[in-house]
């Protein structure tokens, strides 16, 4: 016997050919055993997974109805009791969740190793045991699943890199003698100020600046000229 629960529950025999599992909850439960093919489960562990948060009065009564039922459908050997609880008789070769891991993994390990037909035929075969949401019968049971299944912690997207912006002619008016037409590129200080000097200075200091002042640089391609006037 098989156990599909990537998507709505479902068996499936020896051939392959498909049983539906009639009952919502029955399907849950039969979910819950195949998360843990081959271990025992408590019986309060199955009812918190059938029945949430609103269990019924008995509980533990309605609960090995259903095992019955349950056991009409696959089978009085598939579910066994068991000390502590109730245990699914199969195997995780035997639940299509752990041949999706199993099979991901050998493509994966494949594709590592250089063979990427052997990884495309291994992944194919993954995903062609998907046939709807996993745990659809169980779906606020999301932390049962392995890992690899749970959705992925949301990792919040990666600011812009930052960009120098772009460099125009007007940059280099700090270091022109002529003021630039445009006021936001005006240097800081005029080049008279530059030029001026004070009791005790330097007068080489003076020239330096008098001739860097009055010297033309060369012009960025697209830019406003604002050299000295020739």
């Amino acid at each position: 016997m098989r156990y599909r629960i990537l998507g709505v529950t479902q068996t499936a025999d020896d051939q392959g050919t498909a049983l539906s599992i009639p009952g919502a909850r029955l399907r849950a439960l039969l979910a819950a055993l195949a998360l843990r093919p081959g271990r025992t489960v408590p019986p309060e562990d199955l009812i918190d997974d059938i029945w949430t948060d609103a269990p019924p009065q008995d509980a533990h009564a309605a609960l090995q109805a259903l095992v019955g039922r349950l056991r009409r459908t696959v089978g009085k050997d598939g579910v066994t009791s068991e000390p502590g609880g109730y245990r699914l008789t199969a195997t995780e070769d035997d639940v299509d969740l752990f041949v999706f891991e199993r099979l991901v993994h050998d493509g994966t390990r494949a594709l590592r190793n250089g063979d990427p037909r052997t990884a495309a035929r291994a992944l194919d075969d993954a995903l062609a045991l998907w046939r709807g949401p996993a745990l659809a019968d169980l779906p606020h049971r999301w932390d049962l699943l392995l890992p690899p299944f749970r959705h992925p912690t949301p990792v919040p997207p990666c600011s812009p890199p930052r960009t120098r912006p772009p460099r125009s002619g007007c940059a280099r008016c700090r270091r022109c003698a002529r003021r630039c037409p445009r006021p936001r590129c005006r240097p800081r200080s005029s080049p008279a100020r530059w030029t001026r000097t004070a009791r005790g200075h330097d007068p080489s200091r003076r020239r330096r600046c008098v001739a860097g002042a009055g010297r033309a640089l060369p012009r960025a391609p697209g830019s406003a000229r604002c050299g000295p006037a020739r």
